[in-house]
Order: structure tokens, then C-alpha cells, then sequence
């Protein structure tokens, strides 16, 4: 049996990385600022909404403004914000609900964390500049770039490429855990 050439394992790795993030391909991110519309939680998603009597508090129209929200929301007059949250940023996914409480006419917003999915795409690139030791050759600078593209749970896959000052380099496939 004849030595498998190490190049033609990492371009089949890559092709087999760049295929599955092809099929599985993420949306892409709205800007920062930007509001997106939101799907319901399928934990509810085909559950009937039901008219409700009672009075809900919102906030002055000057939220509307102040919150960002696009134009035509704060034209109209029949449109109020009753509550915000600001969530932190994080790799985790999570479902936000909003809770009308008929005593006090308040709305409140909560969030729980989501489980990791099985299988997804990503999109989510790197590029590093560094200043370090090698174990051979002492003091190098580095230029890194890297990309994940699949996502298993906690694990992500990927590939990335690195430069060294002291004219060496490396690519390659990766499979890393986030926590």
C-alpha cells in the first residue's frame, strides 16, 4: 500500500469542509443597528394567539426613536414599544418571550438559552496578528487566519493558515471546542 501524500489529504478535508458548509450555509448576519424580524419559538409557533381584554402599558413614543427602530414604526401612531432587553452577546442561541401581565398592565421580557444544535453551518472567520516563541527557533512574529464553517454541539470544524517571521507556515484542518 502506497504512503497517502499529506497534501491530497487536506485539499479532500478542505472540499469536504467547504461542501458541507455550502449545503448547510448560515444567513447572513444583519448589521449591527439593524433590526431583523424574529421567528416564533417552535416551541409555540403552532399555537393559536387569542384576543385579550385589559389595558397594557407602553412606553412614551419617544422610545420608538430612541430604541432605533425603522421609520414606518415610528410614523405610525398605532405602534407603541412596551418593553426592551438587551441580551449579551454570546455563541449560544436563545429564545426571548414576552409576558403581559393583566394585573398591572405591564409586559416583560425574559430569555433561556437554547440547546446547541446537532448540526450546523458557521460562519465564523479569525484573523490574528502575534508576537511569540517558537520552541526551535526563539522570538517569531505570526499572521493567522482562520474560518470555522461546521458546527456539532459544543464542537466546531474548520480550517486556518499561519506565517511566520522565521519563514515557516502551516495549514491545516481543525476541530476545536468552545466553551
Amino acid at each position: 500500500m502506497e504512503k497517502l501524500n499529506p497534501r491530497a489529504v487536506l485539499l479532500a478535508g478542505l472540499a469536504v469542509m467547504v461542501g458541507l458548509w455550502w449545503y448547510f450555509k448560515p444567513a447572513p448576519t444583519a448589521p449591527a443597528g439593524t433590526y431583523q424580524e424574529t421567528k416564533d419559538s417552535p416551541d409555540v409557533a403552532k399555537l393559536p394567539k387569542q384576543p385579550m381584554q385589559g389595558r397594557i402599558n407602553v412606553l412614551p413614543p419617544s422610545a420608538k426613536k430612541k430604541t432605533g427602530l425603522p421609520q414606518a414604526v415610528q410614523d405610525d401612531p398605532g405602534k407603541h414599544v412596551v418593553d426592551t432587553a438587551q441580551f449579551p452577546i454570546g455563541y449560544q442561541p436563545f429564545t426571548a418571550v414576552a409576558i403581559y401581565d393583566e394585573k398591572s398592565g405591564d409586559v416583560q421580557l425574559a430569555a433561556r438559552s437554547d440547546p446547541l444544535p446537532w448540526l450546523a453551518a458557521e460562519r465564523r472567520s479569525y484573523a490574528r496578528l502575534g508576537y511569540g516563541v517558537k520552541s526551535r527557533t526563539g522570538m517569531v512574529g505570526q499572521l493567522a487566519v482562520g474560518v470555522n464553517v461546521v458546527q456539532t454541539k459544543a464542537l466546531h470544524v474548520g480550517g486556518s493558515a499561519e506565517l511566520f517571521t522565521d519563514g515557516t507556515g502551516y495549514a491545516g484542518a481543525h476541530v476545536e471546542y468552545q466553551w
